[in-house]
């Protein structure tokens, strides 16, 4: 299933409609029975974000440069005293919100919203690559502003608070130009806002934990878990409808007061019913949870949810390389190499494996499963190669995890004898790979019958001598050599010399 967490970002404006209390003296909010202007503020207008997970982007700066509301069959009217407001749409999720404007609108109908909005800034982020782009292209249109209807319309009145949202699609606001596949190749965004405007009048929040049962049935070993992808889905509807959607994260009301309360899950502005609720996570067996109530204004916690661990694997080939004579590298498979699975902050391995004749490798890990497992493959003669990744739950496509070794080097000696085991001057020596075609060097031995082949790297080679006066009296060895040991590798050919 295609889950909208994976495309999708919410940035939600809360806006907060409030009226006056009738009556006499005293501060009051909106409009007193009198008519006298009240000191309070009838509108409030906050910014937050709804979970979701785009792993490239850790920065999206906007700049909201004016907002304006339209009475219903009326006239758009500014929000007298809203200043602009730059803000980082990706640090405001989970509940999270800030408010970008107090004041004062007329009682009424409103119907529709305008509002002015400018990009300033994404950064990316991919691995250890980090851009930051500057360059956005806006639509004519939308340099005049966005109109965005409410549905369904919101009453300010006396003593009414209304809320209205405003949804921020990041992932279709912010189109990337260029090749998208790498980060490096996108050369702008093209930034067109895509926001809907949704009266949460009517809504309500839902709020739970995540926790893995670590693979076993007590509950002392339980752990919260982050990245739990969650699925609010409304039966009513035919085909069932996606209400809601989002991943587990950390509480950000804990970041400060405990940094280790993480598998939290906030979600605002859903509308009331009674949903289907789906749980999923790599390395866990799906859960379902029913009869999911929302109801207005209120909040729904679920409490804390645990999710049965699962048998798991992780795949992947294990490659090396070699550079020949020409500054050429060919890339093979390395076979033989003992792959591990350590889980994420230990030093144990819970699996191992080796990798075949075409370097492939299968490892299965058994609950408790970890987050991450740090996968590790080692050979002798070749420096270690290590990667994070989770698991992939049984039965279903393996995780890959590709690993590649450099080979290390050591000087390689060949010596170039006779049958009667008298070194031989003057005799040429080609180092090949020991497929016979791939060049790795040349040499004339010295007095001592000795060719030194400096720096070369862990493989398999073919050693083929000659005499400069006689190529045809030649000879060949193979051998296997291991670098890294800090003592040269010897080889040895012998030649056999005709009769005088």
């Amino acid at each position: 299933m295609k889950r909208l967490v994976h495309h999708t970002t919410l940035i939600i404006f809360t806006l907060f409609l409030l009226a006056a209390c009738g009556g006499g003296g005293g501060t009051s909010i909106g409009t007193s029975s009198g008519g006298d202007v009240a000191t309070g503020p009838a509108l409030r207008v906050s910014i937050t974000d709804a979970p979701f997970s785009l792993d490239k982007i850790t920065s999206a700066v906007v700049l909201i440069e004016s907002m304006e509301v339209r009475p219903l069959d009326g006239e758009f009217v500014p929000l007298e005293g809203f200043t602009p407001k730059t803000l980082d749409l990706i640090q405001l999720q989970n509940g999270l919100s800030e408010v970008i404007y107090e004041g004062n609108p007329p009682p009424g109908v409103y119907d529709e919203i305008r509002l002015i909005s400018t990009a300033l800034e994404i950064v990316l982020v991919d691995g250890d690559l980090t851009r930051t782009i500057t360059d956005f292209k806006i639509p004519s249109g939308e340099q005049t502003g966005i109109k965005v209807k409410i549905e369904p319309n919101v009453t300010v009145v006396t003593e009414l608070t209304a809320d209205l949202m405003l949804d921020y699609d990041l992932s279709r606001s912010f189109v990337p130009q260029g090749d998208s596949k790498s980060i490096e190749t996108i050369k702008s965004f093209n930034f067109k806002p895509v926001v809907r405007a949704v009266n949460i009048s009517t809504a309500g929040t839902l709020t739970f934990r995540v926790l893995s049962d670590n693979g076993t049935p007590e509950t002392s070993d339980d752990f919260l878990m982050n990245g739990v992808a969650y699925d609010l889905f409304d039966d009513t509807q035919s085909p069932s409808a996606l209400v809601a959607s989002g991943a587990s994260a950390m509480d950000p009301a804990g970041v400060e007061t405990n940094p280790y309360d993480q598998g939290y899950v906030f979600h605002p502005a859903i509308p009331a019913g009674v949903y289907r609720l789906e749980l999923s996570r790599i390395g866990y067996t799906p859960l379902t949870i029913g009869d999911v109530e929302i109801i207005i204004a209120n909040l729904t916690d679920l409490g804390d949810i645990a999710l049965q661990a699962d048998s798991a694997s992780i795949s992947g080939t294990v490659t090396s390389e070699i550079i020949d004579n020409n500054g050429t590298t060919f890339t093979f498979p390395l076979p033989s190499t003992i792959v591990s699975a350590t889980p994420d902050g230990e030093v144990t391995p819970v699996s191992d494996t080796t990798s075949d004749a075409e370097g492939e490798y299968l490892l299965e890990v058994t609950p408790p499963l970890a987050p991450l497992y740090t996968v590790t493959g080692s050979k002798a003669g070749y420096s270690p190669d290590a990667k994070q990744s989770p698991a992939t739950v049984s039965g279903a496509t393996a995780t890959a995890v590709d690993l590649h070794l450099m080979p290390l080097t050591d000087n390689l000696i060949v010596t170039v004898m006779d049958q009667n085991s008298t070194p031989l001057e003057g005799t040429e020596v080609s180092l090949f790979l020991d497929d016979g075609i791939t060049l790795m060097g040349t040499g004339i031995t010295d007095v001592a019958g000795q060719v030194i082949f400096a720096n070369m790297p862990t493989a398999s080679y073919l050693i083929e001598a000659s005499t400069l006066i006689d190529p045809l009296v030649s000879g060949q060895n193979s051998f296997d050599h291991t670098g890294g040991t800090g003592v040269p590798g010897e080889a040895a050919v012998v030649l056999v010399l005709p009769t005088p």
